[in-house]
């Protein structure tokens, strides 16, 4: 919902501009709980994550895609010159940040991000699976795809500070453990 950052890393407070339909829903969806909340009084707390991945993920989503395209030696696509930046955040500390949000009272009304705020590369993720699976780099561009945030980096500090979020998992372990998964679903 933030869309292209003015600025980094994206606190809570960073102005909305999103830029596809889905962050658009995102937005609209907050927007709701809001409303619910200051008018009703339902307990509202609303989580932004940032590029969630792990074992389990959607079969639609980046990583888990790239993977099972190396796993198949197919071609991986990336859109645009893969130096878009994202913040990936593994499932588990998420999990954290999302049950801390029940067990602290009074927070109800917030809104918290939740990510690792250590971003990479989509070139830099690329590579770091290929060095896991031991595979030769098979990587094909195109045009940038529409509706694609350049920079996506957390700024935690809230959740941190409230919620006593500290993410434990660095991308290379997250990616390690996300491709032992996927070799053994297949």
């Amino acid at each position: 919902m933030y869309g292209n950052p003015r600025y980094t890393p994206i606190d809570e407070d960073h102005p909305k501009n999103p830029i596809s339909p889905y962050a658009v829903s995102k937005l609209c969806c907050e927007q709701y709980a809001d409303f619910y909340y200051r008018v009703y009084g339902l307990p509202i707390t609303s989580l932004r994550y940032f590029t969630v991945y792990g074992p389990r993920q959607r079969p639609d989503m980046a990583i888990r895609k790239f993977i099972n395209l190396i796993l198949s030696n197919k071609e991986i696509t990336i859109f645009g010159d893969g130096e878009q930046v994202r913040d990936f955040t593994y499932v588990s500390d998420i999990v954290e940040g999302t049950i801390a949000v029940g067990e602290i009272a009074n927070i109800e009304g917030q809104i918290f991000n939740l990510g690792c705020s250590n971003p990479i590369t989509v070139n830099e993720l690329i590579n770091q699976i290929y060095k896991i699976a031991n595979k030769t780099k098979k990587v094909r561009y195109i045009e940038k795809q529409l509706g694609d945030v350049d920079v996506t980096y957390s700024n935690i500090s809230k959740a941190k500070n409230i919620l006593d979020f500290s993410p434990k998992i660095e991308i290379n372990e997250g990616l390690k453990s996300q491709f032992q998964w996927q070799t053994n679903f297949k």
